[in-house]
């Protein structure tokens, strides 16, 4: 719980011109938005970076954890984890050096999945506040959502329709099932599960059958996402105790001439997300310190730092 301001109060859409990326033309050839959870301010928060005009913008203002948004296919909206309960607050007393004091605390519960605004109006929770559910991606068409939940003891993948109602069980096996994308044309759904020897990653059709295992037998994979083709999808990778960007074809057998490595840094790399374009990926690394976003192309060349803090989860046009 975070102590409630009564004067400096909720900031949001506070906005950081990050002057530096501006004046070194660090962007220079990317357009578009990325969403990003960043701890910037203490505690992790859902910002939007513009790409063209060096702009970052804070979304949410809580002591909750918000965290890995992902853009509505028209870019209105955001949906992200969270377990902040719909603004509630309480009241509490606190120890001070001028005896018991009574202040106002925000509450936090069970992460699930939050909707709101582009501005950071309208805030809306989509799933039970009983529940942990999370991991949440947003369909190609608008009107469906992909999430992870806790409901059956069990992280398994649940879809429902965007205004909350039909909610269906994708997937059923005693291993973890994690990390839900959409494919670019709604046909599929790649995912992480566990039910191998470890982390892999998978892909399934809607309704959660003819499931085809796409990486095995090398390290922990994680956080797969979709090229806009539909052809390949990069992902996490933990080989030799490093944490690189990986890209395997969707439509190989996982071997390894179907898939390379993007990436090869010391630092951990993580959270690959592709550009609209699909010539260029946006990742999370902590080469220079603290993770921050980096680019680079999708043939593996012109890795830039673009000096934006936090972790990339979905890039968007305009």
């Amino acid at each position: 719980m975070r102590r409630v301001d009564p004067i400096v109060g909720k900031c949001i859409l506070a906005v950081l011109v990050l002057s530096f990326l501006a004046a070194c033309g660090t962007t220079d050839g990317l357009t578009g938005r990325i969403a990003v959870s960043s701890d910037l301010d203490g505690d992790w928060e859902v910002f939007v970076a513009d790409l063209q005009d060096g702009i970052v913008q804070q979304v949410t203002d809580n002591f909750a954890y918000d965290w890995r948004p992902v853009w509505s296919p028209n870019g209105s909206r955001l949906i992200f984890e969270s377990n902040y309960l719909a603004g509630e607050t309480e009241q509490i007393e606190v120890s001070s050096a001028d005896g018991p004091q009574s202040t106002t605390m925000e509450k936090t519960g069970p992460s699930g999945v939050v909707i709101l605004n582009a501005d950071g109006s309208g805030r809306t929770r989509l799933t039970s506040e009983q529940t942990m559910e999370e991991h949440p991606s947003w369909s190609p068409d608008g009107e469906r959502v992909l999430f992870v939940s806790y409901q059956t003891g069990n992280s398994e993948v649940f879809m429902r329709d965007i205004d909350g109602s039909n909610l269906r069980q994708l997937t059923d096996d005693p291993g973890e099932d994690l990390d839900p994308a959409w494919s670019s044309d709604g046909s599929q759904i790649a995912f992480t599960s566990s039910r191998s020897e470890s982390f892999d990653i998978y892909v399934m059709d809607l309704d959660g059958g003819n499931v085809r295992q796409l990486t095995e037998g090398h390290g922990i994979n994680r956080s797969p996402a979709w090229s806009p083709d539909g052809q390949q999808i990069a992902f996490a990778s933990r080989r030799a105790d490093n944490w690189d960007i990986h890209i395997v074809d969707v439509y190989g057998d996982g071997a390894d001439e179907h898939s390379r490595s993007l990436t090869d840094d010391p630092g951990a790399d993580l959270a690959p997300v592709w550009s609209p374009d699909g010539r260029h990926l946006a990742f999370a690394s902590n080469r220079a310190g603290r993770m921050e976003v980096y680019s680079i192309g999708a043939d593996g060349a012109g890795e830039r730092r673009l000096h934006i803090e936090g972790i990339p989860s979905d890039w968007i046009n305009g």
